[in-house]
């Protein structure tokens, strides 16, 4: 959910440091739980899992100074989505796991003996906040430990089968952790109508559908964290550690390897796996112009767009089967159109409450367009779905003043977003806009 969950959902986020273990403060004996999630896992256990190996886990994620930093100085839902625009959740530390029951649903507890380690706890000493996913995994070595899996580790020895966060699913939970003053971080829940959560643990329930989405938060011991069974890549990949070793530089002689596919992000990035047999799919990312931290900076460090390398191969023209045209009317004051967006090729559809257009109008700012205020669907097949042969067409908002002269000239990056499940459905090539 990004505008439907973006968030963090970056999901929703990149994580800077990695600590696995107990989540612990002290090495105290365990004594009564702090407090007892209570859950519920549903759907059908993949083939070839022995349930007799089932057992539960949360994951908390770590986030960096500089997200921090950006949540600070944002002041609405556009800039917040800017700050998070990444959709990855990686684990920096898992609590405890408990074994649960094999029948569906199967209801279980989780306590909670320890609080969350100071490595994912994010803010000011009087203001930390940290948020993690309840998980269900297959303990394939019987430790009784979530073992998480770094890069470039061939293989895992268990497997994530379930979370709070399901791709293809329109909801998120997260369990949160606040103690002192509310954390800026909170801003990526408040965007979404969510209340301030109390000291302590709570649950965060977020869900989508047609009207947007709504947003609860309960105290921690009377909620129902829900997880679902989900045979997927992206499930799997929740317990990779994150990876830190990774220079967006572009070097003088062409690195790109000869045995994979090459991804183009507009004329000025791109990406490749980094080891093609490693469990955690890791990417190498290229930039021409970039910043020495993940979340942007206002002046780029480095800018090699004038005089690529010349081995880069990115255009900036899209070729996955969507076209972007400028709209031919004149801009005003608001409310006008401003481009269109035509899926020509391809055999995915979506529904229209899955989809956003996000447009990049700096390194670390983004507009959110979303059906159907602003975003208009001509629907040539008639079957009320984003498609192939139907065309997107985008306004500005009309309270709004974004888009005028002043903006001749300006190169617009454009994504087009699922807004469910946090992936991306195309980097566009940039806009140059010509009003």
């Amino acid at each position: 959910m990004k505008s439907a969950y973006a968030i963090l959902l970056a999901a929703l986020l990149s994580i800077t440091g990695s600590a696995c273990g107990d989540g612990v403060h002290s090495a105290s004996n365990l004594g009564d739980p702090i407090v007892t999630l209570n859950a519920e896992v549903e759907g059908q256990l993949p083939e070839n899992i022995s349930a007799a190996h089932l057992r539960a886990s949360i994951l908390w994620e770590t986030l960096p100074d500089t997200l921090l930093e950006c949540m600070h100085k944002a002041q609405n839902a556009d800039e917040v989505f800017a700050c998070t625009n990444t959709n990855e959740f990686r684990p920096a530390q898992s609590t405890r796991s408990v074994a649960i029951e094999p029948t569906f649903p199967a209801s279980f507890e989780v306590p909670m003996y320890t609080l969350p380690g100071p490595e994912v706890l994010s803010g000011d000493p009087a203001a930390l906040l940290g948020y993690g996913i309840l998980v269900v995994y297959e303990d394939g070595n019987e430790n009784n430990e979530l073992d998480l899996v770094s890069f470039p580790e061939k293989v895992s020895a268990d497997t994530i089968l379930a979370s709070g966060i399901p791709t293809g699913v329109e909801k998120a939970i997260y369990v949160v952790y606040r103690e002192g003053a509310l954390s800026p971080l909170w801003k990526m829940f408040s965007i979404f109508g969510c209340g301030e959560p109390d000291q302590g643990f709570s649950v965060v329930d977020l869900v989508a559908d047609a009207n947007g989405v709504s947003c609860l938060v309960h105290p921690a011991q009377e909620a129902k964290i829900s997880v679902l069974f989900e045979d997927s890549e992206g499930m799997r990949q929740l317990i990779c550690e994150p990876y830190l070793d990774n220079d967006n530089y572009p070097p003088t002689d062409d690195p790109l390897p000869t045995d994979q596919e090459i991804y183009c992000h507009y004329s000025d990035s791109l990406e490749y796996l980094k080891d093609l047999e490693s469990y955690c799919r890791v990417s190498q990312v290229y930039e021409l112009a970039g910043c020495d931290n993940n979340f942007g900076c206002e002046v780029p460090d480095w800018d090699l767009r004038a005089s690529p390398p010349d081995w880069w191969p990115c255009t900036g023209e899209s070729d996955n089967g969507y076209t972007i045209e400028d709209a031919a009317a004149e801009l005003t004051t608001n409310a006008d159109e401003l481009f269109s967006i035509s899926f020509i090729s391809g055999e995915k559809t979506f529904p229209m409450n899955e989809i956003e257009i996000w447009v990049f109008t700096a390194p670390n700012e983004a507009l959110v367009f979303t059906h159907p205020k602003v975003i208009r669907l001509v629907d040539n097949d008639n079957d009320s779905l984003f498609s192939a042969g139907d065309k997107l067409e985008l306004f500005e908002a009309p309270d709004t003043d974004k888009f005028n002269e002043t903006h001749a000239t300006t190169q617009f990056k454009l994504n087009l977003e699922h807004s469910i499940n946090l992936s991306i459905i195309e980097n566009l090539a940039e806009l140059v806009w010509t009003p």
